[in-house]
């Protein structure tokens, strides 16, 4: 699978794969009310979303983001391409109101194919 091999690569470094077990984990496998989210909404939250840079991952992840945040800015977009510049990393900073909404736009960044990682 490209995500294994992007870790295994060393692209992506053990700290992020393991905060990404770790927040998927606790956010998005195990049930838990609105109330008792460690998030007090709403607020600013960082999503990492990586591909590779010949796929329009950038174009469509951003177009996941605009559909679940309407008012999201490019300025608060920010991509980095890895060494080879085969993939490509970009981080939304988004303004979610809840957490019905942060999980919707988590779903959906995950069901595209062109996108290998969310964290």
């Amino acid at each position: 699978m490209a995500e294994f091999d992007a870790v295994r690569s060393g692209w992506i470094s053990k700290l992020h794969w393991t905060l990404w077990v770790i927040f998927h984990g606790l956010l998005y496998d195990m049930p838990m009310q609105e109330t008792e989210s460690p998030l007090k909404f709403p607020c600013d939250f960082p999503i990492k979303v990586m591909g590779r840079s010949d796929s329009g991952f950038q174009a469509k992840a951003l177009g996941i983001v605009r559909h679940h945040v309407p008012d999201f800015e490019t300025d608060n977009m920010r991509s980095t391409a890895s060494r080879n510049g085969n993939y490509l990393s970009v981080t939304f900073t988004v303004r979610v109101s809840s957490r019905g909404q942060l999980d919707d736009l988590y779903r959906g960044l995950t069901a595209c194919k062109a996108v290998l990682m969310v964290l």
